[in-house]
């Protein structure tokens, strides 16, 4: 078993009901602003791939973005 796959293997082992599953028409917060005119939160609009979302991010426009560049909005 090489790293990649073990590592596979305890993240999916580790998942729960409440993981984060980004679906369409949800808010989520960026991890790295686009521009810094922008804002640091997009729309996600829909999926186009695997790991890939369309987002709408105001101040800067449509957006393809990978499943790393943004995480769960929360609001207090």
């Amino acid at each position: 078993m090489d790293l990649l796959t073990a590592t596979s293997s305890v993240w999916s082992a580790n998942a729960t009901a409440t993981e984060f599953v980004p679906e369409p028409n949800l808010w989520v917060k960026l991890r790295d602003s686009l521009s810094p005119y922008s804002f640091d939160e997009a729309l996600l609009l829909c999926q186009e791939a695997n790991e890939l979302w369309i987002a709408w991010v105001p101040d800067f426009g449509e957006v393809v973005l990978e499943r790393h560049q943004f995480y769960r909005l929360t609001k207090i």
